[in-house]
């Protein structure tokens, strides 16, 4: 469920984005309340700091 990643990710202390603007975990929270068609990303998630991206639009992936 995305919701329950979204809460899981921010008791990690993860970083949130939407739509490439950082917010807050009880923003992103919302906002994933509100509308759960929504696209997440999730990287770093063993690390002390997981970066969340949520966007309305897909997310492609970077490579290096």
């Amino acid at each position: 469920d995305p919701l329950d990643h979204v809460i899981a990710m921010a008791k990690k202390g993860a970083t949130f984005y939407f739509e490439n603007e950082r917010i807050s975990s009880d923003k992103a929270i919302e906002i994933v309340k509100k509308n759960g068609d929504l696209n997440i990303q999730t990287t770093r998630t063993n690390s002390k700091n997981p970066k969340v991206k949520i966007s309305k639009s897909p997310i492609v992936l970077e490579r290096k």
